[in-house]
């Protein structure tokens, strides 16, 4: 599991477009398949990606750490 707070710079843009980012070589059909499986949130909730990013929120990644580093986070 990696654990995200988000700054005041990373702040103001949409969740999904945030993971796009920090995953780079991931799909776009990963991210979202994860967010609907709950394998990663926001504020230990539930996210759809359209969430937009305030600083100080928390993003959880519920996944392998050998799955992030594949794909460039």
């Amino acid at each position: 599991m990696r654990q995200i707070e988000i700054t005041k710079n990373q702040s103001g843009q949409r969740l999904d477009k945030f993971l796009r980012k920090y995953m780079k070589e991931a799909p776009d059909g990963f991210v979202y398949k994860m967010l609907r499986k709950k394998n990663i949130t926001l504020n230990d909730r539930k996210a759809g990606g359209s969430e937009m990013l305030q600083p100080g929120d928390q993003i959880r990644l519920f996944l392998a750490e050998e799955t992030l580093t594949g794909f460039g986070a």
